[in-house]
């Protein structure tokens, strides 16, 4: 559907197992340069959960329950400030969902957004 990202937390429940205990053995340390090791490796761990939670590709879904908004990541701005492709589903007459296209809705500012 679209690119996946190749890092990410493989185990989520090491990867916490592994936070609490960077944390705990920092809480404890009483030695200033292993203090400053362990807030570099818990640092370094928390970057990686970055990378997994907003990459480029990523897709969203939302939804009001009526009408759908589909968003992906854009690797690059596409215009200032663009940083996300829109796609809007809305119900026809029979309720069935159709995409509406966002040619559409720049000519008709009456659509409220989602």
């Amino acid at each position: 559907m679209a690119r996946s990202p190749s890092s990410g937390i493989k185990d989520p429940l090491e990867f916490r197992a592994e936070i609490e205990r960077l944390s705990k053995q920092l809480r404890e340390s009483q030695d200033g340069q292993e203090r400053e090791k362990l807030a570099k490796a818990l640092d370094n761990r928390y970057k990686g959960l970055d990378r997994s939670v907003a990459v480029y590709g990523m897709i969203a879904l939302r939804t009001d329950r009526r009408r759908v908004l589909i968003t992906q990541k854009l690797e690059k701005q596409r215009r200032k400030g663009q940083k996300w492709d829109l796609y809007r589903l809305e119900p026809d007459a029979e309720g069935k969902l159709q995409y509406v296209s966002k040619h559409l809705l720049r000519a008709d500012s009456s659509q409220p957004p989602i």
